[in-house]
């Protein structure tokens, strides 16, 4: 069984990919109906997101504060009532289901609005101190979890870039801009060229897009098409793992264009972050930088000695240095 996750836009930023595991673990105890899992893993996410609001919003936490005493300290610097109010429910819900026998909220319906509610919260996080280049209307993009049969070994999925004509002058906001989707090929379409770009695949390719298109019936182009099949594991990837490569290398989202798979960018780096996921890596370009070895002074010296010897017997240590050891 796999679920389809709502929570792949987390994986823009190191700190957010952290909760990804846990969110998506709750979605699956959905999918399987284990409701009081679900409820118990969106709160442990919700009380993860707000110590990470915290830190971005520069507000002092105390080691041992629990998860009320940190919405106490930051509900009045979240700017959206609505994210106070779902992390009070959330934080509710999750505490009976994780100290409570049989607890009377591990309903399907509370289950479905922790997770809908959390999505509100981690996209309006995201957009507000991780990355504004997410749009706004994602908001809109939750969907109830199911489970989804794993792909069969005839059905293949496939990977293409488009854009819209624009030769008639009617369709400006597409200029320079390209979209990166998926489809799926139909299970009868055993035989055939399956090689990149192949005319078989340019052939086939368009009446999939057709299904996805919310922009149907614009005069589309098709650019690129290739099967989204990754060797080196053996496992299909999906349109968004080359979004994040395309966010991750600088490429920003198409600003008068709806959803999440519209770029300002050429035909030419949108085929370049598609081999990038097929080749396993994080952006488009990827260098091996030297490191260079960090030479401490001798006051530097001092002040690490001492702090490996006090953590012997504590957890803190106080310095009492100027930034970077009274460098300007």
């Amino acid at each position: 069984m796999s679920v389809v996750s709502n929570f792949d836009f987390l994986s823009v930023d190191l700190d957010t990919a952290e909760l990804y595991a846990t969110i998506n673990m709750a979605e699956e105890n959905y999918a399987q109906r284990d409701y009081e899992g679900t409820l118990t893993k969106v709160r442990k996410v919700a009380e993860n997101t707000a110590k990470l609001f915290a830190d971005r919003a520069y507000i002092e936490l105390g080691e041992r504060d629990n998860f009320n005493e940190i919405l106490r300290k930051i509900k009045y610097s979240i700017n959206d009532k609505h994210v106070v109010d779902y992390f009070y429910e959330i934080k509710g819900k999750g505490n009976n289901s994780a100290h409570v026998l049989n607890p009377s909220d591990a309903t399907q319906e509370n289950a479905l609005r922790a997770l809908e509610h959390m999505f509100y919260i981690l996209v309006w996080f995201v957009i507000n101190y991780i990355d504004d280049e997410i749009q706004a209307n994602l908001f809109d993009e939750f969907l109830e979890p199911k489970a989804q049969a794993l792909y069969k070994t005839a059905e293949r999925k496939f990977i293409y870039v488009q854009t819209v004509d624009n030769a008639s002058g009617q369709f400006p906001a597409f200029d320079g801009t390209y979209k990166v989707g998926e489809g799926t090929v139909p299970e009868d379409e055993v035989e055939g060229d399956w090689s990149p770009n192949s005319s078989f695949l340019r052939k086939l390719a368009p009446k999939r897009i057709k299904q996805y298109m919310k922009t149907s019936g614009l005069p589309f182009m098709l650019g690129w098409v290739e099967l989204a099949y990754r060797k080196s594991d053996k496992t299909w990837f999906h349109d968004y793992d080359v979004h994040n490569v395309l966010r991750r290398s600088g490429i920003k989202h198409a600003e008068l264009l709806e959803g999440n798979e519209w770029f300002d960018t050429d035909l030419e780096t949108a085929k370049s972050a598609i081999q990038a996921v097929k080749d396993g890596r994080e952006y488009i370009n990827e260098s091996v930088e030297e490191k260079t070895a960090v030479v401490l002074r001798p006051e530097q010296e001092e002040a690490v000695a001492k702090t490996r010897q006090a953590f012997k017997t504590k957890n803190t240590m106080l310095w009492n240095a100027k930034m970077r050891f009274g460098k300007t």
